[in-house]
This record gives structure tokens, sequence and C-alpha cells, in this order.
């Protein structure tokens, strides 16, 4: 827009790694609703983009690749403990609010997600963790927010104490 460049994150689908199949597909499909819906809009404002969608076996292919690359996905738990055998672990904590919906069968609910991204550097390699430590639906966010984000920063100082425990660097920063 105006000669700048503009970027936005947007959650379609949550799934985790050992989730079976059929979950993915449906997270896939629920995705893909969305992002169509998105694309449409976009397009009623004038914006014209590739309409990419996501594929079943593209998002498989796209885990069993990076693990075979990578190596396991690790938890900020595995981070702590390569750091308690002596090795130096750098984290950087980024938060984020990012709204979604979870779907299910008869409803749907509009939450906003208290995200934090860890980007890790340890053993020669800088990986990214994210970490969903609070949420609270949309339609209350006058009445939920603050209280979330004192969980969520409740969980953060947790961390950050396990993190100077095991002498991580590390900057606390807190969700405002």
């Amino acid at each position: 827009m105006d000669d700048r460049d503009f970027t936005f994150r947007k959650c379609y689908a949550r799934g985790c790694p050992h989730n079976l199949c059929p979950h993915v597909s449906q997270a896939v499909m629920i995705a893909n609703r969305y992002l169509q819906r998105d694309y449409h809009k976009l397009q009623q404002a004038g914006i014209y983009m590739d309409k990419r969608l996501f594929r079943l076996e593209e998002m498989t292919v796209k885990f069993e690749g990076y693990q075979e690359e990578h190596g396991p996905i690790l938890t900020i738990h595995d981070y702590i403990n390569i750091a308690k055998e002596g090795n130096e672990v750098r984290v950087h904590a980024t938060m984020e609010f990012v709204p979604g919906a979870e779907h299910f069968a008869n409803f749907e609910n509009q939450m906003v997600f208290l995200m934090v991204d860890f980007e890790v550097t340890c053993l020669g390699k800088t990986s990214h963790y994210e970490r969903c430590l609070a949420c609270y639906p949309f339609d209350k966010e006058k009445e939920e927010r603050t209280e979330k984000i004192g969980v969520a920063n409740a969980r953060l100082k947790l961390l950050y104490a396990e993190f100077d425990q095991a002498a991580i660097q590390h900057h606390k920063d807190y969700f405002k």
C-alpha cells in the first residue's frame, strides 16, 4: 500500500504434531475455509493476490521433513535441561495477542490467545518454540483481559525463574 509492504499473522487452525491424520485433515479444511473467506474480503477491498491454500500432504511433508532435517521438536523444558547440562542457552521472548476461533461440533468460540514466541539459541542452532500462556473469549475482553494478562505473566515469571536456575541468558519481558 502506497509502495509500503505490510504483513500480518493469523491463526486459521491449531494442532499438535502427534495428532492423528483425521484431526490434521480437519484442521487443514477449516483453515482453508477461513483463508478463502479472507481472500474474498481482501478482493472486495481491491487487494488481489495469489490464492494459495493449505494442502494436507504439504503440511505432513513439511512436518516430517522438518524432523528429519532438524531432529526432534524440543519443548522449552528440553532447552532448560540442555542448559542444566552446562550448555550455553539464550532465549528471547516475544509476546503477541493472537485472535482466533475454536471450532466445535455445534458452535464457534472466538478467542484471544496470549502467545509467546521463544527464540532459543543453543548448540549452534536457533529455534522457535511457541506457547499459549492464557486466553479469553473475544467478547469478554473488558472483563477478562487484565486477569488473563496476570495469569500469563505469572506463568512467564515461573519460566524465567527456571531460566535463572539453569543459567539461561534472557531478558524478562511481560505482557502489557
